[in-house]
């Protein structure tokens, strides 16, 4: 099979005077590598969804984009850069992190057979490249043109977890393509199958109701926390959060992000919140992290204990219930637990 070569330019669309790339490529990379390329090569960490556009017509969808019009758009999965027949004047819009929506333009400048020594390489540029979930363009051109007093720079900092690092960081030509392999090779260690064992306890309750669950590392973050909701008898009628340490994390990002987003370790701890009105939580601790997918994506392994009851005023008024102390809502055995019935529950919501 005959290899090309292809030259790039590149740029980030409203930043085009500050952040700028000159690439080459072979085009038997696959999609999916050369838009994780792309996206490290401006400072990007890969973390959002992405989409790959030829000529404004036809798209190519990253892992975890769902196919809306199949006319024109197809998941990019194992396919090659080659699969796209670029000629000189073609153009790519590689979109980044929709909520950001940072949009890098492209450009074929040259096209020809051989093959570059690096699937992938920068060979010139200017920039230090965007800023992770700060989509103002304007402090972005402040901080590379060095036109931030020092309050604003205090300010940013409170605002944007890596502005200091950018700040320092700069464009430099000898580094950069290290920079990108090392990144990557550590982004793919991180998510690469996996499963977790987890142990989840109720708070107020933390040794009579409690799960022991598996779940596979590719979990989108929002089915997750509605699985241990379903797991604990939570009908899922009310808003939820998850917190790792004392940082919640975004509702946008649970939606697009799988639980490999985290980069949990065993011993972590995580805390889901449900019902801001009765406050239940659940304490996770990873007790074991195991390489390749599991059985099921997500099931419950062993439990104890009946779980929560929605609406009904929280862990003190479970207690009640438990206790007998309230009869309105029926009697509840404390003890109650069926474990094929929970594991029925969450695999037809799946």
């Amino acid at each position: 099979m005959i290899v090309m070569k292809i030259k790039i330019d590149l740029y980030v669309n409203g930043l085009k005077k500050e952040i700028k790339r000159k690439v080459n490529v072979n085009d038997n990379i696959t999609m999916r590598s050369f838009c994780e390329h792309v996206i490290v090569s401006i400072n990007g960490n890969c973390k959002h969804l992405y989409q790959l556009v030829k000529n404004y017509e036809y798209t190519f969808l990253g892992p975890g984009c769902d196919i809306i019009d199949d006319k024109i758009e197809e998941m990019m999965e194992d396919l090659k850069i080659s699969e796209l027949n670029l000629s000189i004047g073609d153009e790519l819009l590689l979109n980044y992190d929709f909520r950001m929506d940072w949009e890098i333009i492209i450009k074929i400048k040259k096209v020809e057979e051989g093959y570059f020594e690096r699937g992938f390489e920068v060979i010139d540029g200017k920039g230090q490249g965007i800023l992770e979930d700060c989509g103002n363009r304007e402090i972005i051109k402040k901080c590379i043109n060095g036109e931030l007093d020092e309050l604003d720079k205090k300010i940013y900092s409170n605002v944007y977890k890596e502005f200091n690092k950018f700040l320092d960081k700069k464009f430099d030509i000898s580094k950069i393509n290290a920079e990108i392999h090392n990144y990557l090779e550590n982004f793919r260690e991180i998510f690469k199958p996996k499963r977790y064992i987890m142990n989840i306890a109720l708070e107020g309750y933390e040794k009579e109701i409690k799960r022991k669950i598996c779940v596979d590392s590719n979990v989108r973050l929002d089915k997750f926390c509605e699985c241990v909701i379903l797991s604990m008898k939570g009908d899922l009628s009310h808003s939820y959060g998850i917190k790792k340490a004392k940082e919640y994390v975004d509702d946008e990002i649970m939606k697009e992000q799988d639980l490999n987003y985290l980069e949990l370790k065993e011993k972590q701890r995580l805390t889901i919140i449900y019902d801001y009105g009765d406050d239940w939580r659940f304490y996770i601790t990873v007790s074991k992290v195991i390489d390749d997918y599991g059985n099921k994506p997500f099931e419950v392994l062993e439990g104890k204990g009946y779980g929560i009851i929605d609406d009904c005023g929280g862990i003190f008024g479970l207690v009640n219930i438990f206790e007998k102390k309230n009869t309105d809502w029926g009697e509840y055995n404390i003890n109650d637990f069926d474990l094929k019935k929970t594991n029925r529950i969450i695999d037809n919501y799946l």
